[in-house]
């Protein structure tokens, strides 16, 4: 999913939807095709692109639970992500954000499942400034990444800046 929305953001929704004319007219087809239909469509190579993109190392890792798991204390009315761990080298850490930590939204979108925190980070790359808000006993906390010109999304493209008073 990644993948595909970094290709829309570089190349537009037309050239994916040319792509995916251009495959509807196999029966079947092979990754060399595959890639071929990607490469002459859109111009790029596409096995580089590939092997190119990663999502950032945050530091931490999430876990999703549902409301009834915490008594209440919920970033929202149904599911959240939880931080089960940080790397204590990690962008995280160097942050601020603990374990146990609620995430509660990525610069204003909530993230209540992982694919919403990662289309999330997508989008929030574009602003080249991350907001992570946390809820910790109680408390909203709001952390301030910023992310390297010409970023590929690595961790080492964000640098923490600072934590943004309430």
């Amino acid at each position: 999913m990644g993948l595909f929305l970094l290709l829309k953001d570089r190349y537009g929704e037309e050239a994916i939807r040319e792509v995916i004319r251009k495959l509807e007219t196999y029966d079947t087809i092979n990754e060399k095709e595959l890639f071929a239909v990607f490469n002459q469509t859109l111009k790029t190579d596409i096995e580089k692109l590939v092997a190119d993109f990663r999502f950032p190392d945050m530091g931490f890792d999430l876990k999703q639970h549902s409301q009834d798991w915490l008594d209440g204390e919920a970033a929202s009315p149904h599911r959240f992500l939880r931080v089960t761990r940080t790397n204590k080298d990690g962008l995280a850490h160097r942050a601020g954000i603990q374990e146990h930590d609620l995430l509660v939204s990525l610069n204003d979108r909530p993230c209540t499942y992982h694919l919403e925190f990662e289309l999330a980070l997508l989008e929030a790359a574009k602003e080249k400034q991350v907001f992570i808000t946390i809820l910790r006993n109680g408390e909203k906390k709001t952390f301030i990444l910023t992310i390297n010109e010409n970023a590929m999304l690595r961790s080492d493209d964000f640098e923490v800046v600072g934590q943004q008073r309430p």
